[in-house]
């Protein structure tokens, strides 16, 4: 007997296409300024329950994914050390599936001006 196990957490295609989409009409009715820089202004971009999920998926800093690099005349900078996206914890990987989905990016383009 084969038995499918689902994780709920995770946010399936049709979701993700969801969410993905509702970003993008935050985008392109977000506040855009040229001035210092373009920069866009959205407010609540994600949905609450998936912001939360992330956060508590977030490793934390003194966690061994973090790799430390500093600089004193320059920053410090910590990033993880995941090699690919299986590596990413599951909502946030959501999170970044999202944010590099070409409907986003395409918003961002026709925001910004950017081929």
């Amino acid at each position: 007997m084969h038995i499918k196990i689902y994780d709920f957490n995770k946010m399936n295609q049709k979701e993700l296409k969801r969410t993905a989409k509702t970003c993008v009409d935050k985008i392109l009715t977000g506040s855009f300024y040229k001035e210092p820089y373009k920069h866009l202004i959205v407010d609540n971009f994600l949905p609450d329950n998936l912001a939360q999920k992330c956060l508590e998926r977030f490793p934390e800093l003194n966690d061994e994914i973090w790799e430390h690099v500093s600089d004193k005349s320059i920053e410090v900078k910590s990033r993880t050390n995941w090699q690919s996206e299986f590596d990413i914890p599951d909502n946030i990987v959501d999170c970044v599936r999202i944010l590099n989905s070409s409907l986003v990016l395409n918003s961002f383009s026709e925001i910004f001006g950017i081929k």
